[in-house]
């Protein structure tokens, strides 16, 4: 009997034995849980330190880069400007982390940099810390390289951003890029420059500029560029247009500029440097009195009706006029360029590539500029510098016709069943059978397509109906 109650006390030790240590298995798989819950929050907490970090310092860098530019002479004021903007943007952060119970510590940062010709090197040290009642990290020494160049293919219908996101590009469906060659390109180039860094820069404002390549390129559409006119540091759109640089007249224009809650929006088909500046009309004064001259002309579009008339040099001419339509062949007066047989005895000037000089320009014999009117003469002849560059209108007569559509000129009478008309006589007949003012403008300029699209409408005059007389 004794030995049976000593078999059931031993039982029930054991049982209790067993249940104790299932209660401590369970105790401790509750506070591993727990700790691995912790671990995982503070894990997220530490990544998101880092993602803000990091955009922390991108927009100090982008912000420091329009209050300064990118010049090694101003490196100090750069870097203590970009110090302050990463420590305010950080702070931030501060609050957030508080309301889940945990302590950040901010130390106070220190940035040198080094600036090279595709980016900037930031070298930072930066004491921050992230802690709860278990668990830190820390962040004291890291690296953020600024790439100035951003380099993307043309895609249909999608926006291209600068490096910076300062400057937006965008390309309408199926834009083709070329040269005056011909040869095609299959991506764009956006590249952020200190304004010193681009040609005859004291008119630009600002401290930065953008180059678009390859330069001295063409799309067969215009492409829409906006700037953001707030980001680059302009408090006031007032007066502010988009500016192009020509490359072949070494000269800023500017583009006929909208601004939509301060965004600058323009659109171009020639890829150069770019900027902003300021032009602002001079305000009506008494008849009597002379006009001041502006130094910037607005380039407009003009339709061969709405023509201007400028008066000056015979340089000064030509480079407003050709400012106007987008020109960019210069005007060369060298008489080796214009021997026969590039340049007929009666002919005043040829456009295009003068085997005699090995240059392409608007070449004109200089001896016979004052027998005509230039102005019209110029225009005529930058339209030639258009078509080329659209790869040329297919024979002599489209060619010499859009010439005289546009700049207005009667240099040629041409004949229409077997009866002399006129360029503009033509243009009426084509008018009449519903072509529209843009679509003859755009064959005029022998725009890719734009024959096309006025046989398609039944507007076009046969070949063979029209020759020049």
């Amino acid at each position: 009997m004794r030995r049976k109650s000593q078999v059931a006390v031993f039982v029930i030790v054991g049982l209790l034995i067993v249940v104790f240590v299932s209660i401590l298995i369970s105790v401790k798989n509750i506070s591993l849980g727990r700790e691995s819950a912790d671990a995982k929050l503070f894990s997220a907490n530490r990544d998101r330190l880092q993602r803000f970090l990091d955009e922390c310092t991108e927009n100090a860098a982008v912000r420091s880069n329009v209050a300064y530019g990118m010049n090694k002479q101003s490196r100090q004021e750069y870097e203590s400007y970009f110090e302050n903007e990463l420590h305010t943007c950080m702070q931030n952060l501060v609050s957030t982390f508080e309301e889940q119970a945990l302590v950040i510590g901010l130390g106070a940062p220190s940035a040198e940099t080094q600036i090279n010709e595709d980016n900037i090197v930031f070298s930072i040290n930066y004491p921050i810390s992230l802690s709860n009642k278990e668990l830190s990290y820390e962040i004291a020494d890291y690296t953020y390289i600024f790439d100035k160049t951003h380099t993307v293919a043309i895609e249909k219908e999608k926006p291209m951003l600068s490096s910076d996101e300062l400057v937006n590009i965008y390309a309408d469906e199926d834009t083709k890029l070329a040269d005056i060659k011909n040869s095609r390109a299959s991506e764009i180039t956006i590249k952020v420059f200190d304004k010193r860094e681009l040609p005859e820069n004291a008119n630009l404002l600002g401290n930065l500029g953008y180059g678009i390549s390859p330069g001295n390129y063409f799309a067969n559409d215009t492409i829409e560029l906006s700037f953001f006119a707030e980001e680059l540091g302009f408090e006031s759109t007032e007066g502010l247009y988009i500016a192009w640089w020509s490359h072949h007249g070494q000269e800023w224009g500017l583009l006929p500029t909208t601004i939509d809650n301060g965004i600058m929006k323009a659109r171009t088909r020639y890829l150069t440097y770019y900027g902003v500046m300021r032009w602002i009309q001079a305000p009506e004064i008494e008849e009597e009195e002379e006009a001041p001259q502006s130094a910037i002309t607005v380039p407009p579009d003009p339709p061969h009706n709405d023509i201007i008339v400028y008066g000056g040099d015979v340089l000064s001419i030509f480079n407003s006029i050709r400012q106007d339509m987008g020109g960019t062949y210069g005007l060369s007066l060298n008489p080796k360029c214009v021997e026969p047989p590039f340049i007929s005895t009666n002919a005043i000037c040829r456009t295009g590539y003068s085997p005699q000089c090995g240059l392409t320009a608007v070449h004109c014999k200089v001896n016979r500029l004052g027998s005509t009117d230039i102005n019209i003469l110029f225009r005529h002849e930058i339209v030639h510098n258009l078509q080329q560059l659209n790869g040329g209108c297919g024979n002599s007569v489209r060619t010499e016709w859009g010439a005289e559509y546009i700049s207005g000129s009667t240099y040629y009478t041409f004949k229409l069943n077997n009866q002399p008309v006129t360029a503009q006589q033509i243009a009426g007949l084509m008018e009449e059978r519903n072509c529209t003012g843009q679509e003859l403008r755009d064959a005029a300029l022998c725009r890719p397509g734009s024959y096309e699209r006025l046989a398609a409408k039944g507007c076009l005059l046969a070949g063979n109906d029209v020759a020049t007389w």
